[in-house]
């Protein structure tokens, strides 16, 4: 199930995905500003099918692209690329 954030890359708004719950703390620890203020991660799990949903109406709201699991062995692309990948993948 995903882990979601969100942030600024290079003056541009990404959503930051991870694959699992572990990825995203240790980022969010090692950043400092994904954390609330009783410094727990914040972070929304969902399905797959929900975060391509959400990550569509991000994309609406000017979100320029994704980053996936960001400070590990991770990858990036914009939102229309996503599903373009997706696409060709045939991913469901």
């Amino acid at each position: 199930m995903p882990n979601h954030l969100l942030g600024v890359f290079e003056e541009q708004p990404w959503l930051y995905v991870f694959t699992d719950s572990k990825k995203a703390d240790t980022y969010a620890r090692l950043f400092g500003n994904f954390l609330t203020n009783d410094e727990s991660t914040f972070i929304i799990k969902m399905s797959r099918e929900n975060s391509l949903n959400m990550i569509n109406e991000l994309n609406r709201r000017g979100v320029f692209g994704v980053r996936i699991n960001e400070g590990d062995i991770g990858w990036f692309s914009t939102v229309s690329r996503l599903f373009e990948i997706k696409d060709y993948l045939k991913i469901e």
